[in-house]
């Protein structure tokens, strides 16, 4: 019974550490950002560079198929999850999943 608890421990730790490793890998800046795109007190343009970064340093991964391709601006629902990303209505996991859905369609 005891080396159940411990097993169950272990894992219910591994699962706590793993997501706050990956949320200490998108810098503050780019949450402001996001923040601030949300608002239209910056440029989409501007949103798009702080993705790029995430690109450009391996945070979200995207494969070279998917990153060619053409774009007919950001969709309104990216907007709105860097606003609920910005105010913590949702996880920096989901708003990072989102953008790479978005990458990937």
């Amino acid at each position: 019974m005891k080396n159940k608890i411990i097993i169950v421990t272990m894992i219910s730790l591994v699962f706590l550490i793993i997501p706050q490793a990956n949320a200490e890998s998108v810098p503050d800046w780019v949450k402001n950002t996001a923040g601030w795109w949300s608002t239209d007190a910056i440029s989409e343009k501007e949103f798009v560079n702080s993705i790029e970064f995430l690109v450009n340093d391996k945070i979200i991964q995207v494969s070279v198929s998917e990153s060619i391709g053409t774009s007919n601006g950001v969709p309104d629902w990216v907007k709105n999850t860097a606003g609920w990303w910005s105010t913590d209505a949702i996880s920096e996991k989901e708003f990072v999943n989102a953008i790479e859905f978005l990458i990937k369609s």
